[in-house]
């Protein structure tokens, strides 16, 4: 077809959209909680003059406290006795297997010192780093292959190496924060901040699936500041995605903006929102003076630290935040559209506690859930453009009161339609050590294939998009995958042609 053809077609059916009624999508996505099930009833507790409840077990920059790989559900915390305990079960309803680790004892009531857990793909080895406030690395592995052939292991504690305070490299001090990431291509990272709260680093390894680290430096400096992630995480190709807050003193009242970050390489080199490679690891860091801003925050503006973060399947990236509204604070959403351009949501919905934080969650048709503490669940649609947040399940709202909820991102990204939350019971006035996970199933179900905006509907913007993706124009947020109407194994103006029909009712379905 003559390039001025396509263009005809396209005209077209741009004029149809102008000329017919478009009928919008419906409000923001529900939840339906598919079952609670009990992972322990000894998990630590301590009282805490400040709180009243305090757990070392969910706090959000545990990434991660549970993971789901190869069939099999993982979760670790400690115990009443202090210990780092790791549980499995076998999906979907296997009863839950534990170890406790007793070699090495938890002390200290500061809920900093956290467990982090991480799978390596490659050699299916479970990796663990615990109890950190500026302190020397606790690390420690299992025997390779336990994740990745768990019904060939006894699940005992002589699958776990010994603890270790380095990566091969000698003793690793100062450290506070250490995290694992995924990448979808197996390449496994561990990152962590070195310094303390106002003036920290942060460096990154790399490991060689074979049970060795191989220490890529320093990738953010903090120049008198210090960065407090949102997440660092992998998108679906194997793109590497940080957001962050800096903050200018020890106190949080300093945390200011909102900064963002990318890496193709594997956190070798960085690039800020507008693809510019600012930051090379171990030789010319991100600083507080190269442009990754990407939102302006003021200090004392109600900004909390290490809040959410989620690349969804779309690979949009998300934070939940919150900020002072009017003297309120509220939950905020900050979203990056593919094409790589920033927008800022207030959700409207309060936050109970200020320093008590949330996670954000997706489902397949790109719409998000916010998973508040206490425990309450809010949504937004991606047909709206997230503008129609709101509250969809306040059902436990006051059972885990103060639990940071976390979620299983690896369950997540598997796209089963759901979310596990890992949560700690618990009222105002006394604590518990019942700790839970929880599924929920996403309620949003959109045709497919024709919905390629995934709006919740198959109309003539569909038809638009499918006729521009067809002479090259690369419309934003297409989703290909459901492009295909006729499945003859391309994508065309005939696809978009069924849609037309199928949207005034000559046909009624697609691939017949």
């Amino acid at each position: 077809m003559k390039k001025h053809g396509k263009q005809a077609i396209i005209f077209i059916l741009a004029c149809i959209i102008c000329a017919l009624f478009i009928p919008s999508a419906s409000g923001s996505p529900g939840i339906t909680k598919e079952s609670e099930t009990l992972i322990s009833s000894n998990a630590s507790t301590w009282w805490d003059d400040r709180y009243g409840d305090a757990y070392l077990n969910c706090v959000s920059f545990n990434q991660d406290s549970i993971i789901t790989c190869n069939g099999w559900q993982y979760a670790c915390y400690y115990n009443q006795s202090r210990y780092v305990t790791v549980s499995r079960r076998q999906l979907p309803n296997g009863s839950w297997q534990h170890i406790s680790l007793t070699d090495y004892q938890q002390s200290t009531n500061d809920n900093h010192n956290t467990i982090s857990m991480g799978i390596s793909p490659a050699d299916g080895r479970i990796h663990l780093a615990f109890d950190h406030h500026s302190s020397t690395l606790h690390y420690r592995k299992s025997v390779s292959g336990l994740a990745t052939n768990p019904s060939s292991y006894s699940w005992s504690s002589s699958q776990f190496e010994s603890v270790q305070n380095n990566l091969g490299q000698g003793t690793i001090t100062d450290l506070t924060y250490p995290s694992f990431m995924t990448a979808p291509n197996n390449t496994f990272l561990f990152y962590a901040r070195i310094g303390t709260s106002g003036d920290g680093d942060n460096n990154i390894w790399r490991y060689n699936n074979n049970g060795s680290w191989t220490e890529l430096g320093k990738f953010l400096e903090g120049g008198g500041e210090n960065a407090y992630f949102h997440g660092i995480c992998y998108d679906f190709g194997n793109r590497l995605h940080a957001t962050w807050c800096w903050r200018a003193t020890s106190s949080g009242t300093t945390n200011h903006d909102l900064l963002y970050a990318y890496s193709d390489d594997h956190g070798n080199t960085w690039k800020n929102n507008y693809g510019n490679t600012l930051a090379t690891t171990g030789s010319d860091p991100i600083d507080p003076g190269k442009d990754f801003r990407v939102w302006s925050i003021p200090q004392e503006g109600g900004l909390i630290n290490q809040e959410g973060m989620i690349l969804d399947s779309q690979n949009r990236v998300h934070v939940i935040s919150r900020e002072d509204i009017n003297g309120t604070n509220y939950q905020m959403h900050y979203w990056r559209d593919t094409g790589g351009t920033w927008h800022r949501v207030n959700t409207g919905i309060r936050t109970k506690i200020w320093d008590n934080r949330s996670k954000i969650a997706f489902d397949n048709d790109g719409n998000v859930y916010g998973i508040l503490p206490n425990l309450q669940i809010a949504s937004a649609s991606f047909s709206s453009n997230y503008n129609d947040w709101s509250l969809v399940d306040t059902s436990d709202d006051g059972r885990f009161h103060h639990s940071e909820p976390l979620i299983d991102s690896m369950a997540l990204r598997s796209q089963d339609n759901g979310v596990y939350v890992f949560v700690q019971a618990g009222t105002t006035g006394s604590t518990s050590p019942n700790l839970y996970v929880i599924r929920y199933s996403f309620n949003s179900s959109y045709p497919e294939p024709g919905d390629v905006n995934n709006d919740g509907s198959i109309d003539i913007v569909d038809a638009l998009l499918i006729a521009q993706y067809y002479v090259g124009l690369n419309p934003p947020d297409f989703d290909p995958g459901k492009a295909d109407t006729n499945c003859d194994g391309t994508i065309d103006i005939v696809d978009a042609l069924l849609i037309t029909q199928y949207y005034v009712g000559l046909i009624t379905g697609f691939c017949q």
